[in-house]
């Protein structure tokens, strides 16, 4: 497979911040005494949802207010615990090196805000390689909406059809087919091969391990 650049998304695909993102989750509505609708969850719940869907969910009726009050303490609390603690996937970063060697225009499209992503990629040593950091900032419609696809595009100056957009969850999978780009699913985050195959949402091409990417663009 031929491509100019390579779009990744960011939690569950680059970074693995699972935990992170639970406790911050639950002790931002425990602060604001908000029981959550689900009081069990895994990361699957809300990796590739933005902020205001997770928090919909986790607090039905609650409103706008509430939800930006619980929404501001999470991001602090994940800012002030996590933020320099990320940790890539195995792989990641000799992969990501080795990518950028090769010649390769590479960008994060997340739902995060750009800031957080900002911190993170610092923060695990890998900000360096990525031309285009982009989060789901104010105005910037949630995945799979491609817009913010098609900006990265034109800020890397490539076409889309020349990407390839590599994620763990439906959303990414369906953000980069919206776009018109190829699209490659890792299976070692939050969607295994078999739950995309069972909810008919079918990559390009699935790769068990982040560096499989390699092989995958030599063949």
């Amino acid at each position: 497979m031929k491509f100019d650049a390579i779009v990744f998304d960011l939690d569950g695909t680059l970074i693995d911040s699972s935990k992170g993102i639970l406790d911050s989750l639950f002790k931002a509505m425990d602060v604001h005494g908000i029981k959550p609708a689900i009081t069990k969850l895994d990361s699957h719940f809300f990796m590739g949802k933005s902020l205001p869907e997770t928090l919909d969910v986790l607090m039905p009726g609650a409103t706008k207010e509430m939800i930006k009050k619980v929404g501001d303490y999470y991001v602090s609390h994940y800012y002030d615990n996590y933020m320099d603690k990320a940790e890539t996937f195995e792989g990641v970063k000799e992969t990501i090196r080795s990518l950028y060697e090769r010649g390769y225009k590479m960008a994060v499209a997340t739902a995060k805000h750009t800031f957080c992503a900002e911190a993170e990629l610092k923060s695990s040593g890998i900000r360096g390689y990525f031309l285009e950091v982009r989060g789901r900032d104010e105005g910037v419609p949630a995945k799979p909406d491609p817009k913010l696809l098609f900006e990265i595009c034109e800020k890397l100056n490539v076409d889309p059809k020349k990407i390839l957009m590599v994620g763990d969850t439906d959303r990414d999978v369906l953000f980069g087919k919206n776009a018109g780009t190829s699209t490659c699913a890792v299976t070692y985050g939050n969607w295994s091969k078999e739950k995309f195959i069972r909810e008919n949402i079918i990559p390009d091409v699935f790769v068990d391990r982040f560096n499989g990417i390699l092989d995958l663009l030599e063949n």
